[in-house]
């Protein structure tokens, strides 16, 4: 049970940290593009806008977490865990970026949603 609350506060982070930076490219880099041509300023606008500063450090934190995860758990239980990131990632790309969420998206969401309950029933301890 203790791997579960890693797992799940490091999927948390991933997602967050993944939402940030879209955020940051939507709202702060709109019409940004990566250019070879002018890579150094690129980098720059990309590494001083806060929202996607946050997430990257986000994501950062979140392996500190995966870390705490694989000491506590087989990798072959805690690594299907991760599935779980692609339910709250459709729902907060539906919620705030209002992306769609087909039927057939939310079918996925909800075999994905069983395999990780089966998975979560099976742990493995070290």
């Amino acid at each position: 049970m203790k791997a579960l609350k890693y797992i799940l506060a490091s999927v948390i982070l991933v997602n967050v940290g993944n939402f940030l930076v879209k955020y940051g490219f939507e709202y702060g880099l709109k019409d940004f593009a990566f250019r070879s041509s002018d890579l150094i300023s690129g980098y720059t606008a990309v590494f001083t806008t806060p929202f996607i500063v946050l997430g990257i450090l986000s994501t950062g934190i979140s392996s500190i977490f995966w870390l705490a995860a694989l000491s506590k758990a087989d990798l072959s239980y805690a690594y299907p865990m991760i599935s779980i990131g692609y339910i709250t990632t459709a729902v907060m790309s539906w919620l705030f970026f209002n992306e769609n969420l087909t039927m057939i998206r939310l079918s996925g969401i909800c075999i994905i949603c069983i395999g990780v309950f089966l998975m979560s029933k099976s742990e493995g301890k070290k």
